[in-house]
């Protein structure tokens, strides 16, 4: 009788595919740890090779989207983006808003290290905004 597949990837399934050199080949080709291929709500003693061959390339595919999808960011979080005149019309809305609110700030508040906070904050805060506006449409 032969032994079940089980997730370590240390045995023998059913049909006599070597998990061995699954584990290898997912280990060397796609660097992913193969015990964690399997998730644990697969029942071990209820899939062939057929289906463990399957449930590898659907996490390899599912990797390797997440992984060109972090690129992609990466690529446009760190390129220029030219302002057109719609956002650039964005940008000053944002700053007299800003602007008003740090007038206010400083007249209400004593000057203190929280005052110097909350203008640091109104700061962070149109530096994000910008950048929402200068990376997508």
């Amino acid at each position: 009788m032969r032994e079940e597949i089980c997730p370590i990837f240390d045995k023998t399934d059913k049909a006599g595919i070597e998990l061995e050199f699954l584990k290898l080949l997912v280990k060397k080709m796609e660097k992913i740890k193969a015990d964690k291929i399997i998730s644990k709500s697969y029942n071990c003693s209820e899939l062939n090779g057929h289906d463990l061959i399957i449930i590898i390339r659907k996490k390899i595919l599912n990797k390797r989207k997440k992984m060109q999808t972090k690129n992609e960011l990466l690529e446009k979080n760190f390129s220029y983006h030219s302002p057109t005149l719609e956002k650039q019309e964005k940008y000053v809305k944002l700053r007299e808003k800003a602007k008003e609110l740090a007038y206010l700030i400083t007249e209400l508040c004593p000057e203190s290290r929280e005052r110097s906070l909350a203008i640091t904050g109104i700061e962070q805060s149109i530096m994000w905004a910008n950048a929402s506006v200068a990376r997508y449409p």
